[in-house]
């Protein structure tokens, strides 16, 4: 679990999108990448430490970024429920 201002570089929109279960956003351990952000739609798009996308979003299928734990950030905000996003 993270803090999302760890992500400076990551719109609001995108982790608000993440804290409802509709995105994931898990750790990779890659050359430039810290994180992957799946979308609801399977698109799957590295991160870096700062929660920048690179200049072009990955193709890769996000069996093959070898995704290590899923990511929730410590300061979202009470909820009835949580949804989870499984890849």
């Amino acid at each position: 679990m993270i803090h999302s201002d760890t992500l400076k570089s990551l719109p609001r929109e995108l982790k608000e999108l993440i804290r409802d279960g509709i995105y994931s956003l898990y750790v990779v351990d890659r050359p430039g990448a810290a994180f992957v952000l799946v979308t609801d739609q399977g698109q799957v798009y590295l991160l870096s430490s700062t929660g920048s996308i690179p200049p072009a979003p990955s193709g890769d299928d996000v069996r093959a970024m070898d995704p290590k734990e899923a990511v929730a950030f410590s300061d979202a905000p009470p909820y009835g429920s949580a949804r989870i996003n499984v890849a």
